[in-house]
């Protein structure tokens, strides 16, 4: 269920490693609520606006480099649990556990009975480890696990999708960073086992998704500041893109329309839309993520799960410092 900081390694392309700080508690008592979302998390790095948007699509140098910054500073063992299949699942369980001790033990027990020995021996040996992982650390290991977890025969990966889905489950609370892990699975390994077909095209312009756009640029807005001012900048700024699509004014969604299973609803559609559509939304909400030139965490893990839910990867935000603070 409700994720922690996880404890578990590789990584390869994603954002930036933060550790937790002692202010991370207080910062979470003064910030802003929507529903299935409780509170924001870390900041990650500063960021080019220009540099960032420029970046949808490709994968360049520094992207590169970033990766390999962020790998090099996971523990070695961590790197090479990822590329074989019992640890490329530990990883993704153990980025799963809840904070909370009773729970935690109900979770493990579930590993215990439905896991192999090795995979649940990994997860006891790895999980306080990565409890201590930023957003950016765990986005890259989740990458890192991807091609390992293609190994797996089709019954095993049923029994890793129903161990998946009882971790999420346990706490009867689904979370971000949750949210995120299960877009990037369905996308890359749902895909990959046949689970589903590409979806087809139905949706061929802006305008018929702008309801949809609003819902998630509003809740990127409102992950990125305590402060009302700034929320209406950053959602301004993301706006004026799909604008410029549609003609007219985009109106700011409501809080209450802003939750998890809201912002679901819209990635389906957009998962629909024409590829100039989904790039048109993905550059709105980069810039609605940078309009303040850094990143929390839940903006990453929601920009993640849109790229991923729509089919458009993107590489990971430019980076020019990293920031010690953690959710």
């Amino acid at each position: 269920g409700k994720f922690i900081k996880p404890a578990m390694a590789e990584v390869s392309s994603s954002m930036s490693a933060m550790e937790p700080s002692a202010s991370a508690a207080a910062r979470q008592d003064s910030i802003l609520q929507i529903p299935g979302m409780e509170g924001h998390g870390p900041m990650v790095g500063a960021i080019t606006a220009a540099a960032a948007v420029g970046s949808v699509g490709q994968v360049r140098p520094e992207d590169v480099r970033n990766a390999q910054r962020i790998r090099g500073n996971l523990p070695p063992e961590w790197l090479n649990a990822a590329h074989n299949i019992s640890g490329a699942q530990a990883l993704i369980f153990s980025m799963l556990l809840s904070q909370d001790d009773a729970i935690r033990e109900s979770e493990l027990d579930i590993l215990r009975k439905s896991t192999d020995e090795l995979t649940y021996q990994m997860v006891s040996a790895s999980k306080e480890g990565l409890a201590e992982l930023s957003s950016s650390q765990k986005i890259a290991l989740i990458d890192l696990s991807i091609p390992a977890l293609k190994g797996l025969q089709p019954d095993e990966y049923d029994r890793f999708l129903s161990i998946m889905r009882q971790l999420i489950e346990s706490d009867g609370h689904i979370d971000l960073f949750e949210f995120m892990l299960e877009k990037i699975v369905n996308r890359h390994l749902d895909l990959f086992f046949v689970r589903k077909p590409e979806p087809r095209v139905r949706y061929k312009s802006m305008q018929q998704l702008e309801d949809e756009a609003s819902v998630l640029i509003s809740t990127l807005a409102i992950f990125g500041s305590d402060d009302p001012e700034r929320v209406q900048q950053a959602f301004r700024e993301g706006a004026r893109e799909i604008e410029l699509a549609i003609g007219g004014e985009l109106p700011m969604a409501d809080r209450s329309a802003c939750g998890l299973e809201q912002i679901g609803l819209a990635l389906d559609k957009f998962d629909q839309a024409a590829p100039l559509v989904k790039k048109e939304l993905l550059i709105a909400c980069g810039k609605a993520v940078m309009a303040d030139g850094k990143i929390v965490s839940e903006e990453a893990e929601l920009i993640r799960a849109v790229a991923d839910t729509i089919g458009c990867p993107i590489p990971p935000f430019v980076y020019e410092e990293l920031v010690i603070e953690d959710r």
